[in-house]
């Protein structure tokens, strides 16, 4: 008779701790699971890498976590948005600096829906040129289902790659390929 009893509080603690776990698995954009990591862009400064539910993924350089701004300003035209958005070496991970803008992005675009944008991926001139290429996809794409997540219609949206093909700046130093390894917004 008791080993029924303890059966049954087994079972029902059981239920409700998938209950628990299937109720908070939705998510949110800003429910994020954070990591430590390295920054390959600053000399030996931290970083956080935060990943979305939706498989996106936010880095910044702050040392504690990585929050997404509420604050969705109405950008009043296409002139007053930020069109470039910067990428760590060999990473397609979208920095936490540029969350604001790809917000206020994805506002302009869900506000009229005859908008679009080209999403065009860049790389710095490390690595073989297929190898460009594909990062360079990756980050336009990285972009492309950030903006989507928030809203934006996937017709709105086409990303592409020029890999290495069309550097923001010449020169083999850090600053000049930092620049280099970016997504540009053309609207």
């Amino acid at each position: 008779m008791q080993s029924n009893k303890l059966v049954r509080v087994g079972t029902v603690s059981a239920l409700v701790v998938l209950l628990t776990a299937c109720g908070s698995g939705g998510g949110t954009k800003d429910e994020m699971t954070t990591t430590e990591g390295a920054n390959t862009n600053s000399a030996n400064s931290s970083a956080t890498t935060s990943t979305y539910n939706a498989g996106s993924q936010v880095s910044g350089t702050e040392s504690g976590s990585s929050k997404v701004s509420d604050s969705k300003m109405m950008p009043v035209s296409a002139a007053d948005l930020n069109t470039v958005y910067y990428f760590d070496f060999d990473s397609s991970s979208i920095q936490a600096g540029s969350i604001a803008d790809l917000d206020q992005l994805a506002t302009y675009l869900k506000k009229d829906r005859a908008h679009s944008v080209v999403l065009g991926g860049h790389a710095d001139e490390r690595g073989t040129r297929e190898y460009n290429m594909a990062l360079g996809e990756r980050r336009a794409k990285s972009v492309e289902n950030y903006l989507l997540l928030q809203g934006a219609y996937r017709s709105q949206l086409e990303a592409v790659s020029y890999g290495e093909e069309k550097p923001a700046m010449a020169g083999q130093g850090n600053a000049s390929m930092a620049k280099n390894r970016r997504v540009e917004a053309k609207l």
